[in-house]
């Protein structure tokens, strides 16, 4: 299900588009929101209003929902009015929201209600809209924990949310990261939902297994589609020719996705990032041991990258698995060292995103040098390269310089 606050917004004047809502001008104090609901979630009488929808807000608009903000009449708290057409969507978000209640950086549901045109509308928090893209590795780490705590939490309550995307990340007036719109959402090993929602969710998004058979749902499908969130955020801080930049394309395959995987351990690999026994180890193939940076005395040269960026390609590859059994879940996510607490405020200084892409860009400079054609040597405390388009030696200075 798109999320209605990303989608272009129209100006609502005409009462009649309303469905039931009253919405008068904006001088009146008695604007309200009507609930006819036999049975509402609240205490108060349904035969009044509750409700106040403000004039002067742009109401949000997707292919299957209507959001409308106002403010409730008794305290005049703000809230957002999600109007849902389908009415199995409606029943399925409200089901699962109240089986959820109130989990980690998710959404919750204040009341919900019918109203006058018969239609289920939501009353949700106000929240704001957050761009993932251009962060500095502090606020990746954070944010994306955020994501993860909250896949966790609902999992742990055998919820799948099947649309993790960008536009389904808002943010609280804290700066918290709060996972939304659970239309597509599906409840495992619940009578009432036997089968996935019809939509399987976002182009882009979706993972092999969910794309292929539908029936085939898991908690793993989340963890692919929170992968390519991850990919997204960590675009330009990598080279550009792990293409990155596809993650999360409508026409991107599964092949995209895999030879991604396949660039990003070799970037691991030619990075020196070691696997070292640990005396923890996770559950899922392959990742019985934890990564750590390889010591100064194992690498042949220090990476322009900092070791919190290499954990996280580290994290990324594993979460874009096309096998889904090769997946971390999200509570092993947060046991990596990317987001476990061992990750100190300390080892992020330096990792700005203007700071690496600077390193990256000399560092790239010279590795592309000695890539088509030259050789390199250790000369006076500094490596040194000769190309085929340099007859002399070029000193590694701009690498030299940050480290």
């Amino acid at each position: 299900m798109a999320n209605a606050s990303v989608i272009v917004s129209t100006m609502i004047s005409s009462p009649s588009l309303l469905s039931g809502y009253m919405r008068l001008s904006p001088s009146s104090q008695s604007q309200s929101l009507s609930s006819s609901m036999s049975t509402p979630t609240s205490s108060t009488s349904s035969s009044q209003p509750r409700y106040a929808i403000d004039p002067t807000s742009q109401r949000m608009m997707s292919d299957t929902a209507l959001v409308d903000f106002g403010t409730r009449i008794r305290d005049g708290k703000p809230f957002a009015f999600k109007t849902i057409k389908n009415k199995a969507f409606a029943t399925r978000e409200v089901e699962i929201l109240r089986h959820l209640g109130t989990c980690n950086n998710t959404i919750w549901l204040e009341d919900d209600f019918i109203n006058d045109a018969k239609e289920h509308v939501l009353v949700l928090p106000v929240l704001r809209s957050v761009s993932i893209v251009e962060q500095g590795l502090v606020d990746i780490q954070r944010h994306f924990k955020e994501i993860i705590s909250a896949l966790a939490a609902i999992h742990d309550k055998d919820v799948v949310h099947l649309d993790v995307t960008p536009a389904n990340l808002m943010q609280d007036d804290e700066g918290h990261l709060v996972l939304i719109d659970f239309g597509l959402s599906h409840r495992l090993n619940s009578p009432s939902h036997t089968s996935p929602c019809c939509s399987r969710g976002t182009q882009g998004y979706i993972a092999p297994e969910f794309l292929q058979d539908a029936a085939n749902v898991s908690t793993k499908a989340d963890m692919y589609s929170v992968g390519i969130v991850l990919g997204q955020m960590l675009d330009g801080y990598l080279p550009h020719d792990l293409e990155l930049q596809y993650l999360g394309g409508m026409c991107v395959r599964r092949d995209t996705t895999d030879k991604i995987v396949d660039g990003l351990e070799e970037f691991l690999a030619a990075e020196n990032f070691g696997y070292h026994a640990q005396s923890r180890s996770l559950s899922y193939p392959g990742a019985t041991t934890v990564p750590r940076a390889a010591s100064s005395s194992y690498r042949s040269r220090e990476s322009a990258y900092p070791t919190p960026l290499l954990y996280a390609v580290d994290l990324l590859a594993k979460l874009l698995k096309s096998d889904a059994t090769h997946r971390p879940t999200a509570r092993e996510c947060l046991r990596h060292p990317f987001l476990s607490d061992e990750l100190k405020a300390e080892d992020l200084v330096g990792t700005e995103r203007s700071i690496v892409q600077e390193k990256v860009r000399a560092y790239c400079y010279y590795r592309d040098m000695y890539t088509c054609g030259g050789k390199r040597s250790w000369t006076e405390g500094l490596w040194t390269a000769t190309s085929h388009f340099a007859s002399v030696r070029a000193p590694y200075f701009e690498v030299e310089r940050y480290r």
